[in-house]
């Protein structure tokens, strides 16, 4: 395997993980925000604009979906 393709591939794995980690971190509070009335695209616009979501939009759904439950957008 050549450097780029190296590097090309470790970026992937590292922003894919990265991002499932994000989520994680503030996976009870977004329940929370959700039990309380909020919707996903403003709980993921206000932690993606403060840096703390490096994920698309679709792929937090997803991830409420999976992780969290029926509580979805």
């Amino acid at each position: 395997m050549d450097l780029i393709e190296g590097l090309k591939k470790r970026r992937e794995e590292k922003s894919k993980t990265h991002g499932r980690y994000a989520f994680l971190k503030y996976k009870e509070e977004i329940k929370e925000a959700l039990d309380n009335g909020y919707n996903a695209i403003d709980i993921w616009e206000h932690l993606h604009k403060k840096g703390e979501m490096p994920i698309k939009y679709n792929q937090f759904t997803v991830y409420i979906r999976k992780l969290i439950g029926s509580s979805g957008p």
